[in-house]
């Protein structure tokens, strides 16, 4: 459904993955009025070209990005990383550059805001001034909350502290949580979690749209070829891939421990502790590590070499990690915890486990070898369509500037 401010147009087209297709750029063009072009703008936090892989807060702005313009919509991007916006020296991770809340900034904001129908940011330092600004100037915001924070919070502080944390951070964060027209978040689970905290949501985006890539065919050699590398020649082996960031709270240590026999464990990807787990890298061991950040494209030759995906995280907000593997058509077996409970039907797509129970998790990956699963995404109700409500929210600043242009004719009418 594609809305505008006099026609609403639904159109049952084709899939091709990858491509806005032509005709539904031609449909687009053909059907809406000059008027209908939105400017929208949006603020993200990083936008840096070697983030622009996986299925991270980079790649979804990227892909919104690009979508919003093969559609003839306006879209400007400020960041602190093309240089739009001033970054903060102090960050979480080196390759992080923060947008740091300053005065300059404050102006570029404001003055932009005022420029566009609708405003799209993610977490950030700065989303109390966007929402603020955006109250101030009548122009809609979408706010997505892309990271459970709370759940970084609770790995970082003790008891108490957290607990008297969660409660001042909260009670912030609803107050200018009000200034946004909606707030949206990445998944089902915190969906939930975020409205028993009292935050008025509007519903959860639909990752998919990141995914066309990863519902492309390839080669079968290409497939045989890496499947052959990963299992290193063991030609009867079983792999199982991890695929993402080598961090602490993904919990990689808990996959070194459970690999059956006759099974082969990839990782791939980057993070903290890369040059930890490459020292695992060893036919011995049956543990093969490939660091370095991949394009979608590449890796979606892994998630179709492999047998089972895997991952022992309990910080998930969604894992789009299973969301990609699903679409390659590959199982997964994974933490029965947040974000991955809302994609994973026990038995149908993959198995819920308890990686804490090494035994468990065994038997669960002999089980998967032969289970008769069928791999696929499954699509909520309240799951949205993440660029066309930004374009219907972008609407209603139309409507209110057409209406009050109607009641300043009739006034003038009146007068005359």
């Amino acid at each position: 459904n594609i809305a505008c401010s006099h026609t609403t147009i639904t159109c049952l087209l084709p899939s091709f993955p990858g491509l806005p297709t032509t005709l539904e750029v031609f449909l687009l063009l053909l059907f809406l009025p000059p008027h209908c072009q939105m400017r929208v703008l949006i603020i993200a936090p990083v936008s840096h070209d070697v983030m622009h892989v996986g299925g991270g807060v980079a790649v979804t702005y990227k892909i919104v990005e690009r979508r919003l313009r093969d559609f003839g919509h306006e879209v400007t991007v400020l960041s602190s990383w093309n240089g739009t916006l001033d970054y903060s020296l102090i960050t979480l991770k080196p390759d992080f550059r923060m947008i740091r809340a300053n005065i300059a900034n404050w102006k570029k904001l404001a003055a932009s805001i005022k420029q566009h129908d609708v405003v799209v940011c993610p977490d950030s330092l700065v989303v109390p001034l966007i929402g603020l600004e955006c109250w101030k100037q009548g122009v809609p915001g979408i706010w997505v909350i892309h990271t459970n924070f709370m759940a970084v919070a609770k790995q970082a502080m003790s008891g108490p502290i957290f607990a008297l944390y969660d409660i001042v951070c909260h009670a912030f964060l609803r107050s200018y949580g009000l200034a946004y027209k909606h707030i949206l978040t990445t998944s089902e689970d915190y969906l939930h979690d975020l409205r028993k905290k009292g935050y008025a949501m509007s519903g959860y985006i639909d990752q998919g749209f990141k995914a066309d890539v990863f519902k492309q065919d390839d080669p079968e050699e290409a497939v045989y070829a890496l499947r052959q590398k990963l299992s290193f020649g063991l030609v009867d082996a079983t792999i199982i891939l991890y695929a993402g960031r080598f961090s602490e709270e993904k919990r990689i240590h808990l996959l070194l421990e459970c690999i059956p026999d006759n099974f082969v464990l990839a990782l791939v990807g980057d993070g903290d502790q890369r040059e930890t787990l490459v020292h695992f890298h060893s036919k011995e061991r049956r543990i093969f590590v490939d660091a370095g950040m991949k394009p979608q494209e590449e890796l979606r030759l892994f998630y179709k070499a492999a047998d089972i995906t895997v991952s022992a995280s309990d910080f998930e907000t969604y894992g789009m990690t299973v969301h990609e593997s699903l679409v390659c058509g590959t199982p997964v077996v994974v933490q029965n915890g947040p974000g991955f409970r809302s994609q994973v039907k026990h038995g149908i797509n993959g198995f819920l486990v308890d990686f804490e129970n090494k035994a468990a998790v065994i038997n669960a990956l002999e089980q998967a070898r032969t289970h008769p699963f069928t791999p696929r995404t499954f699509k909520p109700s309240e799951c949205v369509d993440f660029v066309p409500f930004i374009l219907n929210t972008a609407q209603e600043k139309c409507k209110l500037h057409n209406s009050n242009k109607h009641i300043k004719s009739s006034n003038n009418s009146n007068k005359n």
